[in-house]
Parts: C-alpha cells; sequence; structure tokens
C-alpha cells in the first residue's frame, strides 16, 4: 500500500506541474481530466489506507503558539554558520525525497535479484547511491 501511496504523491505533483506549464487548451483540458481522475483515486486510495491503518504520514508540525519574527536579515546562514531550524517546507520537502529515494531503492533492489551482474552491474551502483542519499537525507532531519 506504500508504494500506491508514494505513486499518487507523484502523480499528482506531475501533472499539476504540467497542466500549469500548459498553455495550449486541448492539452490543459488534458492534464486537467486526468488530474481530476488520479484527486479521485488518491482520495479513495487515501481512505481505504487510513481505515486500514496502513497510511504512512507525514511529519506533524504543531502550530506555534505565539509568532516568532525575523530578527535577522541573514536566513542563509544557517548555511555557512549557525544553524537555523527547517522550515515547514523543507521538512514536507525533504519527506517527500526520502519517500521517493526509498521507493526506488526498493524497486532497484527487486531489479538486483533479477538481474545479471556482469550484464547490469550499473543497478548495482544504483542501490548504493541511493542507500546514501537516504542517509544523507535522514541526517538532515
Amino acid at each position: 500500500m506504500a508504494f500506491l501511496q508514494h505513486k499518487m504523491d507523484m502523480n499528482l505533483s506531475a501533472y499539476s506541474m504540467c497542466l500549469s506549464h500548459s498553455t495550449r487548451t486541448d492539452i490543459r483540458n488534458f492534464f486537467n481530466h486526468y488530474l481530476t481522475t488520479i484527486i479521485q483515486i488518491f482520495n479513495e486510495a487515501t481512505e481505504l489506507m487510513l481505515s486500514k491503518g496502513t497510511y504512512v504520514r507525514s511529519p506533524f508540525i504543531p502550530t506555534p503558539k505565539t509568532v516568532d519574527t525575523v530578527e535577522r536579515q541573514s536566513f542563509l546562514t544557517g548555511w555557512f554558520g549557525d544553524r537555523r531550524p527547517l522550515t515547514a517546507i523543507e521538512i514536507d520537502q525533504l519527506f517527500f525525497d526520502i519517500s521517493r529515494n526509498a521507493l526506488g531503492h526498493a524497486l532497484l533492489l527487486g531489479y538486483t535479484e533479477l538481474q545479471n551482474p556482469k550484464k547490469y552491474g550499473n543497478i548495482c551502483d544504483g542501490v548504493l547511491i541511493l542507500q546514501k542519499n537516504l542517509s544523507i537525507s535522514l541526517v538532515q532531519l
């Protein structure tokens, strides 16, 4: 079921991006139709996964009780100086990247069990790269 959840997330992102970048009416209608369809399937699949307890939730960020204002104009100093906390959008994007990398890792790992290592050795390299990316992303959180 987690595979279905990640696939739906990627389809929603891809179709909405394609729709927002299209100018021709027929192309916009095409992506609008498929985006509407994938939204319906996404809602049904999400309800099913929630009822079965298999839905993987993204990190929860509580609503702050007070408003924090930016007092320094050096928002990017976290890259070079003191580390700043991640924003909600950054946390969400890291979670999505980790989910996508985990899905790719699982698929490549499955392919490595079916492949001829002499002929398709680069798939094994892909598994190692994805493992490294996952560990780097997890450290960021």
